[in-house]
């Protein structure tokens, strides 16, 4: 495999039972992580998808996605609430988002900067496909993440932001030390 990405061509699946094979060799570098995507395909309350490298046939990333409300008491960009009273934000949840480790810090090309990498332009392609489901099916006002603490300033260069005091972040979060983030539709 090359040190750049500009002949890699990426097919984003929904996950299926049919194709549930290509995860079980995945490996992303974080052993919990790799588990939580083993066992994804059994949680009927999350959409996962796959993007594969067409030409080798293989996993380069996966997003899990959900339905998700993060109650709030205060203010929000482009949101008001009433005073000193809790409010649920309708959100989509990426409950996990990762890439093979043999993709990751991949640039898109030799000139690329850092940022520019392919994981960053699937991470974007998975916004674009929230954002239209949003759009067309179910209204969210934004996409919630709880990052692994090394991820956080990947999301932050996506315009997520670290959840706020008046913010309440999910008890169910699946790793220890995750970091609630949200990304409001603009």
């Amino acid at each position: 495999m090359g040190k750049h990405a500009e002949d890699i061509y990426v097919r984003m699946c929904r996950l299926t039972p049919k194709i549930a094979a290509y995860i079980d060799d995945f490996d992303c570098g974080n052993q919990n992580l790799n588990q939580y995507v083993a066992a994804d395909r059994h949680d009927a309350s999350t959409v996962g998808y796959l993007f594969l490298d067409d030409k080798r046939d293989n996993v380069i990333s996966y997003a899990s996605v959900a339905c998700a409300g993060v109650m709030i008491r205060g203010d929000i960009p482009g949101e008001t609430f009433v005073d000193n009273e809790n409010t649920t934000l309708s959100a989509m949840e990426i409950k996990i988002f990762a890439t093979a480790k043999q993709y990751q810090h991949m640039k898109m090309h030799e000139t690329s900067t850092k940022e520019d990498t392919l994981s960053s332009r699937i991470f974007r392609q998975t916004l674009f496909v929230l954002r239209n489901i949003s759009v067309r099916h179910i209204g969210s006002k934004g996409v919630v993440v709880y990052s692994v603490p090394k991820a956080v300033s990947f999301y932050e260069r996506h315009g997520f932001f670290r959840f706020s005091n008046e913010m309440t972040r999910n008890a169910e979060c699946f790793l220890a030390g995750c970091v609630p983030m949200i990304m409001p539709w603009v």
